[in-house]
């Protein structure tokens, strides 16, 4: 079915199916989504806590613990909300197009129309998709997501312990000098995760930003021992996984699926940032704990002046100017990716 440009009912089902490539830290370890008919949510979080056995006296009533603690916060799921403006001669040339004043086929005239919405609905979805990741960033790099709306920040903050979840490497400890162990950080955190998850069976991945990565390449133990083929700690594959922008799979190593991320965004004031810090190193698990959280999105229906809750991911609108002179495509959603089990990932800054 043809794409209406000036119908939003349209606009949204096709912004919702415009398939563009999955971001590597959503599509690694954000893959599940739930959605949520309030913006203010409360969610679980996954505690550690002391996994020995107590002693108790003979007659003693039995101890009642959890070994992993759950403790509900409430979390604001925050709003993106964005436009594209169309004047009228740009839509009497989407109009010609579909009518045939072009050269080409009526089914060609329509696909090139089609094709032009798509792109421009791409590029919107898109925009909000990067949004997405650099908050994927965040809750992987440091537990906390930061949120700026209307000149409040708001933080959603996900329970990192410093010398747990975060640790920062100094002196001749860091990569690349002369008392690092690099090995030994592939055999000791992801052991450490793995026992304060309880789950020995999830792979857990390593994501390095380039820095780090290029330091992780260079070093002699690592040298020696990928380079050692009757001691099989690491191999190259260059044919594994899927082909992403910015993402570069180094290999597995000590059965650890390593990535180098160096994918950078522009900021409000237009200015380069690294989406992933490059001097860092995060162990992460997968969990299917965290995921993705979406929010309803809100409309006055002015057939009667009614309030409509939408549940869905994503809203496209249309409304025009008051002279009928111009079209504007908005595109709203609201997201935040939730880090339940902060306990599945360590994020280490090396160099």
């Amino acid at each position: 079915m043809a794409i209406q440009y000036y119908e939003w009912r349209s606009l949204t089902n096709a912004v919702n199916k415009v398939k563009r490539l999955n971001p590597f830290l959503l599509g690694m370890f954000f893959k599940r989504k739930e959605g949520h008919a309030d913006e203010k949510i409360d969610v679980e979080i996954i505690e550690s806590s002391a996994k020995m056995a107590q002693f108790v006296g003979k007659h003693a009533p039995p101890k009642l613990l959890s070994k992993r603690a759950r403790k509900v916060y409430t979390f604001k799921i925050p709003r993106t909300f964005e436009g594209k403006v169309f004047d009228a001669d740009e839509l009497a040339k989407f109009k010609m197009s579909a009518d045939g004043t072009y050269i080409g086929s009526v089914a060609e005239r329509e696909r090139q129309t089609q094709e032009f919405v798509l792109q421009e609905l791409g590029d919107l979805k898109d925009r909000v998709i990067n949004r997405r990741e650099l908050m994927a960033a965040q809750a992987l790099v440091s537990g906390v997501v930061t949120v700026a709306e209307g000149g409040v920040t708001n933080t959603a903050d996900y329970g990192f312990v410093d010398g747990t979840h975060l640790l920062e490497l100094s002196g001749t400890s860091r990569w690349g000098q002369s008392a690092s162990d690099i090995p030994q950080a592939f055999v000791t955190h992801p052991r450490n995760i793995r026992r304060r998850t309880g789950n020995y069976n999830a792979p857990v991945v390593c994501t390095m930003g380039y820095a780090a990565a290029d330091t992780f390449r260079k070093d002699p133990a690592v040298m020696k021992e990928l380079n050692n083929l009757n001691y099989q700690v690491g191999r190259l594959n260059l044919n594994k996984g899927e082909d992403q922008p910015g993402v570069n799979f180094i290999g597995t190593y000590k059965n650890i699926d390593c990535y180098e991320y160096g994918q950078s965004y522009k900021d409000e004031n237009d200015v380069e940032q690294e989406l992933f810090p490059t001097d860092r190193a995060v162990f992460h698990q997968h969990s299917d704990n965290n995921r993705i959280h979406t929010g309803p999105i809100y409309r006055i229906d002015k057939a009667n002046n009614q309030t409509l809750k939408i549940i869905n991911e994503y809203l496209m609108d249309v409304t025009t100017d008051k002279y009928n002179t111009s079209v504007e495509w908005t595109l709203e959603q609201k997201s935040l990716p939730i880090l339940h089990d902060p306990d599945s990932t360590v994020s280490i800054d090396v160099l």
